[in-house]
């Protein structure tokens, strides 16, 4: 066995992000795969969650021996968020045995003030505690994005970030641009800085492996301006009108799903909203598609695309920040330019195609599990956290002396 990395490992989820719609959608599993594969190098794993009172639902609802190793902080007083992240580092202190080490890891960079309040609160008593900046995508650049980059809150997000990732022994993410980019904004020694990708779950041999359905084209996606889906519902208007058989469906929710589903009633598109899907559904349905399409014009490193990519899926994707990079031109899949007819025209020539689909999807697997499937990033993302523990320790020993 291992040694032990620290005696806790405490995980703080981002506002946006709880385990009751993680238990609800099925896809808990997904997205905590990697903590339960490092499980065992901590005595107890703590976590951390803005949300309130169904969260400890959605916890209690978790098999056994996941709850007997995790314990919960949330927000079940519904505390305004600055008086939760004061309040957090006491909570955390409390649960943790007198003289224990901690590390703190941030699932997304998002709520990472809350991260170095509870690192601090146990460092005040003396404890080895390392903190772990992780993110999966640059978050201040989705809301300068959304919001506009002079608004208040793109100025507060840039001021949280700034802080988690100067205060951080180390920052992690999922591509040498996003660490290179943060170095740069905050002045932190790239030294600092570590990638750890995205993972993938191996397809296991009994998922239900189901035929493909003719002229399927699957995206998922919140219902966002962001993600272009009414570009890809008038591209499949007009392959439509030479191939009856084209169809999209389209998984996801968000505050345009109304408006999406006017506009393709509109172009007289095929299409089909499906609210969720459990992620088991989902692996599935990807398998079964003709063509996996992202058409966002700003991602990470796009999960739903690795997830279709390993499941053999053919992909077209927006040649833009966070999908392009994902795809290697012609040999894992197709980049195009974010307009409707490019995307019309490459969605045709590959539903003409069952071979070059085909070839497609299996490199595309090949090369994402390769580079992606968990045991591999479960590399990573342990020697990050090796990394930080004896950066936090070189930090306790300066302070002693």
């Amino acid at each position: 066995m291992p040694p032990p990395l620290a005696d806790n490992l405490v995980v703080v989820l981002p506002p946006a992000s709880s385990l009751r719609a993680w238990a609800e959608s099925g896809l808990f599993a997904r997205e905590w795969a990697m903590i339960l594969a490092i499980a065992g190098r901590y005595e107890r794993i703590v976590v951390v969650t803005f949300n309130g009172d169904d969260e400890r639902a959605a916890f209690d609802g978790l098999p056994e021996h996941i709850r007997a190793k995790h314990s919960l902080v949330c927000n079940s007083a519904n505390l305004p968020r600055a008086a939760f992240v004061d309040r957090a580092g006491a909570r955390v202190r409390e649960l943790l045995p007198e003289g224990q080490s901690a590390l703190v890891r941030t699932k997304e960079l998002a709520g990472g003030d809350a991260a170095v309040a509870i690192v601090e609160a146990l460092r005040a008593q003396g404890r080895t505690a390392g903190l772990m900046a992780r993110g999966a995508f640059l978050w201040t650049r989705y809301i300068a994005h959304a919001y506009g980059p002079h608004s208040r809150i793109a100025a507060d997000s840039a001021e949280h970030e700034k802080l988690l990732c100067r205060s951080a022994d180390i920052v992690a993410g999922t591509s040498d641009r996003m660490v290179e980019d943060l170095a740069w904004r905050y002045g932190i020694d790239p030294a600092r800085t570590v990638v750890v990708p995205n993972y993938v779950l191996p397809v296991s041999d009994d998922e239900q492996v189901g035929s493909k359905e003719d002229g399927l084209i699957l995206c998922v996606g919140r219902l966002v301006a962001r993600k272009r889906i009414g570009m890809l519902i008038d591209a499949v208007a007009q392959i439509a009108r030479h191939n009856p058989a084209a169809h999209l469906e389209v998984v996801g929710d968000g505050p345009l799903r109304t408006e999406l589903e006017s506009h393709a009633e509109g172009a007289n598109a095929n299409v089909r909203f499906i609210q969720s899907m459990p992620y088991a559904d989902l692996r599935r349905r990807m398998r079964e598609c003709c063509v996996f399409a992202a058409a966002s014009e700003l991602e990470g490193q796009a999960k739903t695309v690795l997830d279709a990519m390993a499941s053999g899926a053919p992909v077209v994707v927006a040649d833009t920040p966070g999908l392009g990079g994902l795809v290697q031109h012609g040999v894992t899949g197709l980049k195009v330019a974010g307009a409707t007819d490019a995307f019309a025209h490459v969605l045709q020539e590959l539903l003409n195609d069952a071979e070059w689909r085909e070839v497609l999807g299996a490199s595309a697997a090949r090369a994402t599990l390769a580079a992606h499937a968990l045991p591999v990033v479960l590399n990573h993302e342990l020697a990050a956290h090796e990394r930080t523990m004896q950066l936090a320790a070189a930090r306790q020993a300066r302070a002693a002396a």
